[in-house]
């Protein structure tokens, strides 16, 4: 879904003439989501492709570690999805995000919990990455902060299937929501195995579990799912609905929120090209100062280079995803 989305751009911005008259190339590395494998990735595409940008990576563990590497070669990074926190800062001064940090999800998505769900227990499920760890973390001190009670925080293994023994731990706690803080091919064996084992709660999960395939394959198991993402497909206007119309077209599927935040991310990429031109350093100031309309809202960098976009809220139930507040973002 990320490529399908950035090759997207790629295609339109090409056929308008392409940036300054050139075509705009992309290439691709697999990282296999692995911070090793992600630096090799990266220095491929550095040194070998003498690429003007790079953007990455799911994984956060993945994208801290490409973060270095562009750190050392002064190339700028701009990030998609990736969301723990420690990715932008200070630290990184030439990584720009697109996507909601994490403390930014738990904020929106905790204070809907904590004011409108309102359990009175919940219950942690995270993988033990950067990605998994910092979510959890940074949702449980807001919704404890709000006077709800931790019952669990259990880490486990990244793709982790066996949930067994960790659902009969969870079954005796009985909390009334469990915040899920994996992908999901640990979320789709977690949710069948609750149902099978009669272990019945809400369910909640920032972006990583927002998308209708992953919902359409849990099936009953999702009832009352409850997530925050950064796009909607069926409700998208404008110039949001042409780009799903054309996504559609493509590849004969809707796009979910990763193919709309690529779907950005390559387009943000090309205006700061147009005004700052191929060299790395000029790029990193364009990407500093440039102000996009995106599809998933108004994308500008602050003084860590942190974008604001905008958020959804949503419930899945009865087959289908229902939205129940959405954010602007600034």
């Amino acid at each position: 879904f990320m490529r399908q989305g950035a090759t997207l751009a790629a295609d339109e911005i090409n056929a308008r003439g392409g940036i300054s008259g050139k075509r705009l190339e992309l290439e691709f590395e697999d990282s296999q989501g692995q911070p090793a494998e992600a630096v090799n990735a990266a220095e491929k595409l550095i040194t070998r492709d003498r690429v003007n940008v790079v953007t990455c990576a799911f994984n956060s563990s993945a994208t801290l570690a490409v973060a270095e590497v562009a750190k050392r070669e002064g190339v700028p990074l701009v990030v998609g999805l990736s969301t723990a926190d420690g990715i932008t800062g200070p630290a990184h001064p030439i990584v720009f995000r697109v996507c909601a940090p994490n403390t930014t999800l738990a904020e929106l998505l905790g204070d809907y919990i904590a004011q409108l769900e309102r359990p009175s227990t919940i219950a942690y499920v995270f993988e033990k990455t950067d990605f998994g760890t910092n979510l959890a973390d940074v949702v449980r001190r807001r919704l404890e902060n709000a006077g709800i009670k931790t019952t669990n925080s259990e880490g486990v293994n990244q793709h982790e299937t066996d949930f067994l023994s960790l659902i009969t731990k969870l079954k005796a706690s009985r909390p009334d929501m469990v915040f899920l803080a994996v992908l999901a091919d640990s979320a789709l064996p977690f949710l069948r195995q609750a149902q099978q084992a009669g272990f019945h709660s809400k369910w909640a999960n920032a972006v990583s579990l927002s998308s209708p395939k992953f919902l359409e394959e849990a099936g009953k198991s999702a009832s009352g799912f409850i997530g925050i993402t950064h796009f909607d497909a069926a409700t998208a206007e404008g110039q949001a609905r042409s780009f799903v119309e054309h996504f559609r077209s493509k590849y004969g599927q809707a796009p979910t929120h990763y193919s709309a935040v690529y779907y950005d991310t390559i387009n943000l990429i090309a205006v700061a090209l147009t005004r700052g031109g191929i060299a790395p350093e000029k790029l990193s100031e364009a990407l500093k100062t440039t102000d996009f309309a995106g599809i998933t809202g108004r994308i500008r960098f602050d003084q860590n280079g942190q974008a604001h976009i905008g958020t959804i809220i949503f419930r899945w139930e009865n087959g289908k995803m229902t939205i129940i507040k959405t954010n602007p973002g600034s």
